[in-house]
């Protein structure tokens, strides 16, 4: 397994290689308290696709060292996610939301994935796959829109999540997709 991050020059996939884009919520740097407001999933899930043998590439919109991207250059990262997501064998979506008010970045609201989710489940739903944890406040409506378009229910827990996205990987792969 290939883990690329968004610090990093994109890695394409070889001919018979699948690669899968970690799409959801980033945490949020909080410039008064000069820490990250939570823990990204993204090492956990990079930590999984190791240890199910995954052989392709996981493309991880963050930093390598998981440091907080202080000094984001949207259009840079933005251009690299895009590219990567036009690489990708599947598009996972790991929506773990948090929606705090009582912070200045609100947590981990997701605003932006609802926005990317939306875009590539009207794109391309069969390179999609979906979950999030039980609970996660404000996701009925995306789990409407992936039931809809792909006739598959959201994953609850980020392994089965994964397994779900390696699983649609072989499967687009081998239909020549």
């Amino acid at each position: 397994m290939q883990a690329n991050y968004s610090d990093q020059p994109l890695h394409h996939p070889t001919p018979g290689q699948s690669a899968i884009f970690l799409a959801g919520p980033t945490p949020r740097f909080d410039v008064a308290s000069q820490q990250l407001i939570s823990a990204s999933w993204r090492p956990e899930a990079v930590r999984i696709f190791a240890a199910l043998g995954y052989d392709g590439i996981v493309y991880a919109p963050e930093n390598h060292d998981a440091s907080p991207q202080r000094e984001l250059d949207l259009l840079k990262q933005a251009r690299w996610e895009w590219e990567a997501l036009d690489a990708a064998t599947v598009v996972l979506f790991w929506v773990p939301r948090v929606i705090d008010r009582s912070l200045p970045t609100l947590g981990m609201p997701a605003f932006t994935t609802n926005v990317e989710f939306g875009f590539h489940i009207g794109k391309n739903p069969a390179k999609v796959v979906y979950g999030h944890p039980e609970g996660a406040p404000k996701t009925r409506y995306l789990d409407a829109l992936y039931t809809e378009h792909t006739g598959r229910q959201p994953g609850t827990t980020l392994e089965e999540t994964i397994t779900q996205a390696i699983a649609c990987a072989r499967a687009l792969q081998a239909q020549g997709n």
